[in-house]
């Protein structure tokens, strides 16, 4: 803090209180941030309160947007009750969409923004989507045999953004693994096996076929048809950071499993289980 000395000239300590108010006020006023830009819910809800049309535009000219303006958005704006000059000022103040350019190898991967897909690759492994919002996304790609890509992403407005993906493969599969007693239809090459551990119970096999699950101590060996399947995803787990596996049955029964390496005492991602199980139900649904 500092601190002025007065002495006997009436003009310098006028001079002296006169700057440090001048300093004060400039001091208070940097220390107020700039208003964040609307978002579509904000003017949303300005127009769906009672908040007049022309004071909306005077608002959005005066923050800006950070959002698009997409055929979705707009009936969302005009279901609210904004005018075709509100939609022209904003489709003006609207940030220019950013580029993102994704390369695969190999390529026919899929390509996800923040968990939504977009769009496979070509067989050259290029795709190109030009109508993204700026600024940090989750992109995931994803090959059956492969193991997923994931990243983060800050895409910059106006701009394209190069992300390369070389998807690894998963190696020997582990259908290659032998089961201590298998069946002869389990002796398939049509049929994938899986080490897992069951939530609640003891590891065992997955079997992907008309039974995905075999205690290796002969008990809970729960049995479903690939028809009575649901959903089937990965989530997060407290036990490792793989992730876990998440079956749901049509009757909304959960199966939860955590995916073992081929020792059966590690942990590993789910992700191959996840893609053999797609394979299994599309395959299914063909015959």
């Amino acid at each position: 803090m500092t601190t002025w000395a007065i002495r006997t000239y009436p003009s310098l300590l006028t001079a002296c209180l006169s700057l440090a108010v001048v300093a004060a006020v400039a001091g208070c006023a940097h220390a107020q941030p700039s208003p964040k830009p609307f978002t579509k819910d904000e003017v949303v809800k300005l127009l769906t309160g009672s908040v007049p049309v022309t004071r909306v535009e005077a608002l959005v000219r005066k923050r800006g947007i950070d959002f698009q303006i997409t055929p979705e958005t707009e009936l969302d704006l005009r279901k609210a009750g904004a005018t075709d000059p509100l939609l022209t000022a904003l489709r003006d103040l609207a940030p220019k969409p950013a580029t993102l350019v994704v390369t695969t190898t190999p390529g026919g991967a899929r390509v996800y923004n923040d968990d939504e897909f977009l769009d496979t690759t070509s067989a050259q492994g290029r795709l190109k989507i030009s109508t993204l919002a700026p600024g940090q996304h989750h992109v995931r790609v994803s090959l059956d045999g492969y193991w997923k890509f994931d990243d983060v992403v800050e895409l910059p407005a106006g701009q394209n953004f190069e992300l390369r993906a070389d998807l690894k493969p998963y190696g020997p599969p582990a259908s290659s693994q032998p089961l201590s007693n298998p069946t002869e239809a389990e002796k398939s090459n049509s049929v994938e096996r899986f080490r897992v551990l069951q939530r609640g119970h003891s590891n065992g096999w997955m079997i992907i076929s008309d039974r995905h699950y075999q205690s290796s101590n002969g008990k809970h060996s729960p049995e479903f048809a690939l028809g009575e399947i649901q959903e089937v995803k990965s989530e997060s787990s407290f036990i490792h950071a793989g992730g876990a596996l998440s079956i749901r049955l049509r009757t909304d029964k959960i199966y939860i499993f955590d995916a073992l390496d081929s020792t059966g005492r590690g942990f590993t991602s789910p992700d191959p289980i996840i893609d053999a199980i797609h394979r299994a139900m599309a395959q299914s649904g063909k015959q």
